[in-house]
């Protein structure tokens, strides 16, 4: 009942809110896991979808978001595990995040899936150090694009 409760709390401050960020306060009474879940795992699938879609300007903005919840995650739970989350992040997943971004940027897509699966990897590395080594996320297989039926992810003209 409780999982419930939270998640109906969450919906709602998602529907009550005028943008789509969730305030800082209402993060506080979540765990990593539903932090992860919420914040990071959608923007990383989003990112996969936008980038071999070769729609960079929706790729830039989910990488965006997914260092901003990355940001946000390390500034709720400064520690999990007596690991230092703001140092994983920067040591493990942001040079990742980069090497996307320049993929991006330059709009190649072959340079896009590479850094994309060093991203994915740096991931679970994370994973493992977090102690949690049976999380293990991947490249979205072949013909799987994303789980949101409701958001186009070509680029438009």
């Amino acid at each position: 009942m409780k999982i419930q409760s939270m998640w109906t709390a969450v919906i709602a401050l998602l529907l009550l809110s005028p943008c789509s960020a969730i305030p800082q306060t209402a993060l506080d009474s979540f765990g990593l896991d539903d932090l992860m879940t919420m914040l990071i795992q959608p923007r990383h699938l989003k990112l996969y979808a936008a980038g071999t879609q070769r729609n960079w300007e929706l790729a830039a903005a989910e990488s965006r978001d997914l260092r901003s919840g990355l940001g946000r995650i390390a500034q709720t739970i400064p520690r999990y595990m007596n690991n230092d989350v703001a140092d994983s992040i920067k040591i493990m997943i942001s040079p990742q995040v980069a090497a996307v971004d320049a993929a991006i940027a330059a709009a190649d897509v072959k340079r896009f899936l590479t850094s994309y699966s060093d991203l994915t990897a740096a991931c679970n590395a994370c994973h493992v150090y977090m102690e949690h080594p049976y999380i293990v996320i991947q490249v979205p297989t072949s013909g799987v694009t994303t789980s949101y039926p409701d958001q186009e992810f070509r680029s438009t003209p």
